[in-house]
């Protein structure tokens, strides 16, 4: 059985999980070539029907836009081609594994520099995410020939998640003297229905970091990344602790460090403390705390007891390098070591005060940490979590990196002519990633050091 048929869980059915890829080739409005095998009146997820969104004085989706100027225009024609031609449940999970594992491994590449086609510069993290898409809209309306169930359809979304996020065998950690390994995750793009351009200079870092090396006169450090979803659901179903916790456990592949980034302010901070508390739409429409917000269990991050055999704590803690860090010239951005959470007042009620300096006492109830109560705070929470759960020092910590912002004549994306990229766009972008790349660098080699 393929090391991705772990748990079928309910991923595929709430209209979750995305990926895909291919070779590139054909543009992204070709129509799938083969055999047919889908049925177009399925329905598909929230995050799948955004691919046909325009712009204004354009035809063109902007998903298909990005997708032909960056060389990704023919993976879905490619991946409907092979899942078509699939004659069992076994061949297709085959074909979701592949052709998702390529997806990641050609955006990495291209993101590196090493295989760069269309204009659209190599460090777009967009092509990605929409390629994904492509082929999770396409097992959502996958209607093969041989018995299917909808169980067997989460199979293969789950296969395409794993691969096509960098997650699972494609986290490649070697061991040996004098070699160290460090994981850190990025984001998919989100807030995708005000505006569909949107990048994620977090996912565009994994995907610059993911199998480089930082070499020291003391050894190596191999840094490998995964790139998750802004999705509770995903979240709620284990998705960190099935990515982070095997390799956070004792044995040859145990990780040295590791690091989650997400897009935040306009500088670098790392969060100081990381609350329980959550709430917000993620990209597929799901919020599981909506008002009154108080701490109770649907507002909490609450791991499987499997990963963490106790009541969770109200806030976690950093031990990443931060002064290290704080050495790096992030210029013309600043870097912020932030202290400051936001508590319940009264445990049972719905008032707030900030404390500045972290947690006021270790009774006081989480309303939401330094890095705020988004799924950038959830995964700080969870392998910091994860870390202390299983006693370990191994340095855990979140940073939160600068966005990205259009020229003010492309800012609008509902202005008369707006543009899916532009000059400061295409800077920034770069600017930011380049800074990113530094600090988690900087992070890694102090493992060398200690």
């Amino acid at each position: 059985m393929p090391a991705t048929r772990r748990r079928s869980t309910a991923f595929a059915l709430a209209g979750l999980i995305t990926l895909g890829l291919a070779p590139l080739s054909a543009p992204a409005s070709a129509a799938p070539a083969g055999p047919s095998c889908l049925d177009s009146a399925a329905p598909v997820g929230v995050e799948e029907q955004r691919l046909g969104r325009t712009l204004a004085g354009s035809d063109v989706p902007v998903s298909a836009q990005i997708l032909d100027r960056s060389g990704f225009g023919g993976v879905e024609v490619a991946f409907v081609r092979d899942l078509c031609n699939a004659r069992s449940l076994a061949h297709s999970e085959r074909v979701a594994e592949r052709h998702g594992a390529q997806l990641w491994r050609d955006a990495a590449a291209r993101a590196q520099g090493q295989v760069v086609r269309g204009d659209l510069p190599a460090g777009d993290d967009r092509p990605l995410y929409w390629a994904r898409l492509q082929m999770s809209r396409a097992l959502q309306q996958y209607a093969p020939g041989f018995e299917f169930s909808e169980s067997d359809r989460a199979e293969l979304l789950e296969a395409l998640a794993t691969t096509s996020r960098g997650r699972g065998e494609e986290i490649r950690l070697p061991a040996g003297e004098g070699v160290r390994t460090m994981l850190v995750s990025g984001f998919d793009p989100f807030i995708l229905d005000t505006e569909p351009r949107r990048t994620n200079p977090s996912g565009a870092s994994a995907l610059a970091l993911d199998g480089t090396t930082v070499q020291t006169d003391k050894g190596r450090v191999r840094i490998e990344a995964v790139v998750l979803p802004v999705n509770w659901t995903e979240f709620e179903q284990g998705m960190v602790e099935d990515t982070f916790g095997p390799l956070m456990r004792p044995g040859s592949r145990q990780l040295d460090a590791t690091m989650t980034i997400s897009q935040g302010r306009n500088r670098f901070d790392s969060e100081q403390y990381n609350g329980r508390f959550g709430t917000g739409t993620g990209n597929d429409g799901y919020n599981p705390c909506a008002a009154p917000f108080t701490i109770r269990p649907a507002c909490q991050n609450t791991p499987s007891q499997a990963w963490v055999p106790f009541e969770p704590p109200q806030f976690t803690e950093t031990n990443q390098p931060v002064e290290v860090m704080a050495q790096v010239d992030v210029s013309p951005y600043t870097f912020n070591r932030n202290t400051e959470v936001t508590e319940f007042v009264d445990c049972d009620g719905t008032a707030t005060i900030v404390s500045l300096d972290g947690p006021s006492s270790p009774q006081a109830c989480a309303r939401s940490g330094g890095g705020g109560d988004y799924l950038s705070n959830a995964v700080a929470y969870r392998v910091t979590l994860l870390r202390d759960a299983l006693g370990l020092d191994t340095p855990a910590g979140h940073l939160h990196i600068p966005s990205v912002s259009y020229e003010p004549g492309n800012a609008n994306p509902n202005g008369p002519a707006p543009q899916i990229t532009d000059p400061e766009f295409e800077r920034t972008r770069a600017a930011v990633v380049e800074r990113t790349v530094a600090l988690v660098r900087a992070a890694a080699a102090e493992t060398l050091r200690s």
